[in-house]
C-alpha cells in the first residue's frame, strides 16, 4: 500500500482521503477482511471476482473498483454485455439516479463521478445513501422515475 507519488502531488490533485478510523481500515486489511488488489483484468463468478493475472478467486460480497482515469471507459469495459456497457457511454454524461444508481443497471452504484472540490465528502455521502439502500432502508422509484429526476438534475446544472 506504498503510494507511487508524493504526498505533495496528492495534495495539488485534490487526492487526500480522510478516515475517521484509520486504525480499523488497516487491521481489515491486515486481517484480509478487506482485500486490495490490483488488475488489468478479471470476471466475476457466482461468489465473487476472479483475477485473471493470477487466476485468484476472491469470495466477496462487495466488491469496489477504484478506476482513476477514464473511468467511463472503464465501466464501460465491466460489463461482457455491450448493451449495458453503452448504458453506461451512450449519453454525454453518465446517467446516474442520484449520481450513482444507473436505472437500467441498479444493481451497480456508481460512487465518484461528481466533480467537486469536496469530491471526497459527497462520495463518502453517496456511499451512505447506497448503504442505507443495500439495507432495504428505502427503495429505488420506478425507471422511468428516476430517468426523470436524472433529466431534472441534467437540466438545473447547464
Amino acid at each position: 500500500m506504498v503510494p507511487q507519488h508524493s504526498f505533495e502531488k496528492d495534495t495539488r490533485s485534490c487526492l487526500i482521503l480522510y478516515m475517521p478510523e484509520p486504525d480499523n481500515f488497516f487491521n481489515a486489511v491486515e486481517e484480509k477482511s478487506i482485500q486490495l488488489k490490483k488488475s488489468q483484468s478479471f470476471s466475476f463468478y457466482e461468489k465473487g471476482i476472479f483475477l485473471d493475472e493470477d487466476n485468484t478467486q476472491i469470495e466477496a460480497e462487495i466488491v469496489v473498483f477504484a478506476t482513476g482515469f477514464r473511468g467511463v471507459e472503464k465501466l464501460k469495459d465491466v460489463f461482457e454485455s455491450s448493451t449495458f456497457g453503452d448504458f453506461i457511454s451512450g449519453s454525454p454524461r453518465v446517467p446516474l439516479y442520484r449520481e450513482c444508481i444507473h436505472p437500467q443497471i441498479p444493481q451497480v452504484a456508481v460512487i465518484g463521478f461528481s466533480e467537486s472540490l469536496s469530491n471526497m465528502y459527497i462520495s463518502e455521502m453517496r456511499a451512505k445513501w447506497v448503504v442505507a439502500l443495500l439495507e432495504g432502508a428505502f427503495k429505488l422509484p420506478s425507471v422511468s422515475e428516476m430517468e426523470k429526476e436524472i433529466a431534472r438534475w441534467d437540466d438545473y446544472m447547464k
